[in-house]
């Protein structure tokens, strides 16, 4: 049983997910709907980050 209050997040356009789920409509661009996390290289703190989420 689903929670009455549920979220589904999913990648943009599906984006990385299994070509067999896919709907042919959607076109998938990795310089668009990838996720990115930029860190500062010596601290290792997380410096900017780009969650693309539909």
């Amino acid at each position: 049983e689903i929670p009455e209050k549920t979220v589904f997040l999913t990648k943009p356009h599906m984006y990385g997910h299994n070509s067999s789920s896919t709907n042919v409509a959607f076109d998938p661009d990795i310089h668009k709907h990838e996720s990115t996390i930029y860190f500062e290289p010596l601290s290792g703190t997380p410096i900017r980050a780009h969650l693309r989420i539909q």
